[in-house]
């Protein structure tokens, strides 16, 4: 999502999930961003985030769906996004929140046309997240 936003020359501020369970309910999380992104590590992490207010993993779940809203185009530089790093022993306890750490915003954009060449030569697998903490590595 983030390649084609960059793609586009948009942003967008909104971050939306929808879960729709196996019985067919669903439910809709969104949260929206102090400024405008088209960062997919902050994409991301708003996603999960919103992922741990539904009961997704607790039901089966039929569909996952995340969409991006309040579109703006990306001219000027980037604004400085309400996330920036995941915490390195997971999710904040409730009412502690982590400060944001600051990143150079143009270091974020130079990243993110990098790895947009990089799938574009050797497609979506060319580059990939590598595991969070505590997660199984491959081997």
């Amino acid at each position: 999502m983030s390649s084609r936003l960059r793609r586009g020359g948009i942003r967008g501020k909104t971050v939306t999930l929808k879960v729709k369970y196996h019985d067919f309910v669903q439910v809709t999380r969104a949260i929206t961003l102090s400024g405008p992104t088209d960062d997919g590590g902050t994409i991301y992490r708003c996603a999960l985030d919103l992922l741990l207010d539904t009961d997704a993993g607790a039901r089966p779940v039929r569909l996952l769906g995340i969409s991006m809203s309040k579109l703006v185009p990306a001219a000027g530089p980037p604004k400085v996004d309400r996330m920036e790093q995941l915490g390195l022993f997971g999710r904040p306890r409730a009412g502690k929140p982590e400060p944001p750490i600051a990143v150079d915003p143009e270091k974020k954009e130079k990243l993110n046309r990098a790895v947009d060449r990089i799938r574009e030569k050797f497609g979506p697998g060319g580059i990939v997240p590598g595991p969070s903490p505590g997660e199984a590595q491959g081997g």
